[in-house]
């Protein structure tokens, strides 16, 4: 149900809607947290900031494209984008602040998943 939640918000995303961050992070978490160690790529320190992820799932086959993300996070903030991108700055899908009410949680459940998946923080 996640992923195609979030397949849905992609597709109205690239339509030209904006995604409401409170509608896709729970969803995201949720999708990324059924995936496998494998399916995540520690990339060090960010393009943008902080640290960097790319979520992409290793089942070749079972492999959505439009499911390729780029995470960029620190403890002020989680902005997810594509991984789609071929080296060129994308608009984020979504970016969740300090002035969201829910960054605290999103932050510390995004936080508990990479330490589960590979020990980072």
């Amino acid at each position: 149900m996640h992923r195609e939640n979030l397949l849905k918000m992609i597709h109205e995303f690239n339509s030209g809607h904006e995604i409401n961050q409170n509608d896709f992070f729970p969803d995201f978490l949720a999708y990324i947290d059924t995936l496998s160690s494998n399916d995540f790529v520690f990339n060090g320190e960010g393009s943008y900031f902080g640290k960097q992820i790319t979520v992409i799932e290793d089942n070749y086959f079972a492999r959505e494209d439009l499911l390729c993300f780029e995470v960029a996070y620190d403890n002020t903030q989680i902005v997810i984008y594509t991984a789609n991108h071929n080296g060129f700055w994308v608009k984020p899908y979504c970016t969740v602040n300090h002035d969201n009410t829910m960054f605290k949680a999103y932050y510390r459940i995004f936080v508990n998943i990479m330490k589960d998946k590979f020990g980072l923080i």
